[in-house]
């Protein structure tokens, strides 16, 4: 098992081999195999994601590159250019929390002033106009002196934000196969026909696309996990999918036999 300091370099990032096995995982859809520190590290490093996510594009289309690399030579990116971009969001991020402290430090002070010069002072008698005995009260009066109440209470003109809604974990993105979905591959542009991306579907499934001469192709049908649920060899250039699948979001790929050709999503209703 690969331990956590075969998976970091000094600088607490995954060096050259470790980014190279994790883009290979990638390329095979197959991160199982891969240590759950090199996992949780991609997560949370911006520098190790976008340094993967190069490698992985580059995999997958190496004529984009503006120089061929030697078969398994790994590539590496420029580290000065991607610590500048790093050094420069922290200090952004810094500068941005600091401006929205002093903005509510200085709004609090400023409510606190406006409360002490509305609230009047101890032993003070106020003499509160009274309606004379039998006379009804209007409605004008009646929201005029709650409307009064609000303002010396500070509670004039405030609004309940109504609480964002928490998506459902069948429908969560998988950020790996997101980033995945109109990624160029080695051996051209498939052209699919449907089912097109980000639509709900309730019956059956028809996967379809422009005939190309990499056959037998595969097509598989995942979960947001990244789970493969199914799995079948497409002779054809469609195919009638008939199962049955529970309310969620599904992504699905389709394979020659060395290469991955593409990678889109759905939603089952």
């Amino acid at each position: 098992m690969t331990s956590k300091k075969d998976i970091h370099t000094n600088m607490e990032h995954l060096n050259d081999s470790s980014s190279a096995l994790y883009v290979d995982a990638l390329v095979r859809d197959d991160l199982s195999m891969l240590p759950a520190e090199a996992l949780d590290h991609v997560e949370n490093c911006t520098e190790c994601k976008d340094k993967i996510l190069d490698l992985f594009l580059f995999r997958k289309n190496p004529a984009a590159a503006p120089v061929d690399s030697p078969a398994g030579q790994v590539v590496e990116f420029p580290q000065h250019s991607r610590r500048q971009k790093s050094q420069f969001r922290r200090a952004a991020t810094i500068f941005i929390v600091f401006s929205f402290v002093l903005i509510f430090y200085f709004l609090g002070i400023k409510n606190e002033l406006t409360t002490l010069r509305q609230t009047p002072a101890i032993g003070e008698n106020k003499v509160q106009e009274q309606p004379l005995p039998g006379t009804p009260e209007t409605g004008q009066e009646t929201a005029a002196k709650v409307e009064k109440t609000r303002v010396e209470t500070g509670t004039a003109g405030a609004k309940k934000t109504p609480p964002r809604p928490s998506v459902p974990p069948a429908y969560r993105v998988n950020p790996n196969l997101e980033n995945m979905i109109g990624s160029p591959s080695r051996s051209g542009v498939v052209h699919i026909l449907s089912p097109g991306n980000n639509i709900y579907l309730q019956e059956e499934i028809l996967f379809s696309w422009e005939e190309t001469k990499q056959e037998p192709l595969h097509l598989k049908i995942l979960n947001n996990k990244n789970e493969v649920l199914f799995r079948y060899e497409v002779k054809d250039s469609r195919y009638l999918f008939k199962e049955e699948l529970s309310p969620g979001l599904y992504y699905w790929k389709l394979e020659s036999q060395s290469d991955l050709l593409y990678v889109g999503k759905f939603f089952i209703k």
